[in-house]
Order: structure tokens, then C-alpha cells, then sequence
């Protein structure tokens, strides 16, 4: 019999600017796999560590939209996601932040689903007593891998609807790209911007003063 195994991972949690994003996946082994997250098995027996699914940082852009449409649609009730916004992750340093958002996700499918056989971590870092790491669960871990899917594109889709965007967030969603060190050093930084990094406080200390150039 299968195990009931949630899975949780992140997008994030190295940008400059927006929110933290994690989603908690649940996954007991019986309900359908969606067509578009099925993909052809390797020549030959398959390994122990294949899987009909790719971790969201493999898939196209295109794609992973496909996929996390198709998992909002089918497997609504499996998965929660939970942000922290930029103040939250200055207030809390972005691993607390990272913490706390893993144990409320965690604790909020839980009370949805009932307790797993395991809640498996993508990476080295434990949320808390009762979670396993697992590395590269997002690629090898099934519930891992379509908690993977739906933060990123959670997290991109907010990315890329801001209304003002003088920072070029539709192509980079905040990680720190040459061009957003050339918008940060023409227009300094907005609300969205993590002040506790170390490059955005630089940006700070030589401007200044903080300029509003993003808004949701």
C-alpha cells in the first residue's frame, strides 16, 4: 500500500524582491495522475528514483503553467500555500519566515486531510520535529515535486501581474538579474524589496532614502 507522504517546497526564498512562497503537497498514491504531468519512462525497467513527474525548475515556462493548471484543477483540496511578504521575511529573517510558512502550510493540510505517514522537506533544512529532509525530493519525491510546481508559478504568476513595474519583475521575479541591479540603482528600491538583504541595503545606503517604483 502506498504511503500518504506530504511534500513541501519553496520558490523564493533567494530573491531580492516579493514574497516567499511554499506549498504543501498531499499525496497518498491513489488518486489520478493529470495526462499533462505524465512524461515517457526511460528505456528499459525504470529506477527506483523515476517518477511520471519533473521538478518545476526543469519544466518550461509554458509547461509548468500546463502542469499547475491541471493540479489547481484536479487536486484543489491536496495542497495549501502559504506567503510571506517582504516585511514579514525583513521582520523574521528569511529562514524564520521560511519556518514559520512550512509548519502554518503544514498544519493547515493537516487539519484538511488527517496526518500522513511522512511530510518530506525538499533540501537540507527541517521546519520542525516531524518533517524529513529529503535532497532533491522535488525531483525524485511526487508530492514534493507538485508542491514545487505550484509555488513557483504561484509566486511567478504574482511576479508578473504588478501593476507598475519599473524593475523588469515579469522577466526576472525578483532574483537579482543585471537588470534589476541597473532599475535598483536608477530608481532604488520599492515596498516590495527586501531591506534586509544585502544588496538592497547597499542600494539604501547609497541613495538614501527609498523610491515607490511597484505596486501590486
Amino acid at each position: 500500500m502506498p504511503e500518504s507522504i506530504i511534500g513541501l517546497d519553496e520558490a523564493g526564498i533567494g530573491c531580492w524582491a516579493g514574497p516567499l512562497v511554499v506549498c504543501a503537497f498531499f499525496d497518498d498514491g491513489s488518486r489520478p495522475t493529470p495526462e499533462v504531468l505524465k512524461r515517457k519512462p526511460p528505456e528499459g525497467p525504470p529506477g527506483p528514483d523515476w517518477l511520471p513527474f519533473r521538478d518545476s525548475k526543469q519544466l518550461s515556462e509554458k509547461k509548468r503553467a500546463e502542469v499547475a493548471a491541471a493540479l489547481r484543477a484536479a487536486r484543489r483540496g491536496d495542497f495549501t500555500v502559504v506567503w510571506r511578504s517582504a516585511e514579514e521575511i525583513d521582520a523574521a529573517g528569511v529562514w524564520g519566515a521560511w519556518d514559520s510558512a512550512c509548519n502554518e502550510a503544514i498544519d493547515a493540510l493537516i487539519a484538511r486531510v488527517g496526518f500522513p505517514d511522512r511530510v518530506i522537506v525538499d533540501g537540507s533544512r527541517k521546519p520542525g520535529p516531524g518533517a524529513e529532509c529529503v535532497a532533491r525530493a522535488d525531483a525524485l519525491v511526487a508530492a514534493a515535486c507538485m508542491a514545487s510546481v505550484i509555488a513557483k508559478t504561484s509566486r511567478d504568476e504574482y511576479m508578473q501581474s504588478l501593476k507598475e513595474d519599473l524593475y523588469g519583475f515579469k522577466n526576472h521575479v525578483g532574483y537579482g538579474t543585471e537588470e534589476h541591479v541597473a532599475a535598483l540603482e536608477r530608481y532604488g528600491v520599492c515596498p516590495l524589496h527586501r531591506r534586509s538583504f544585502g544588496p538592497i541595503q547597499k542600494v539604501l545606503a547609497m541613495a538614501g532614502a527609498a523610491r515607490v517604483g511597484c505596486s501590486p
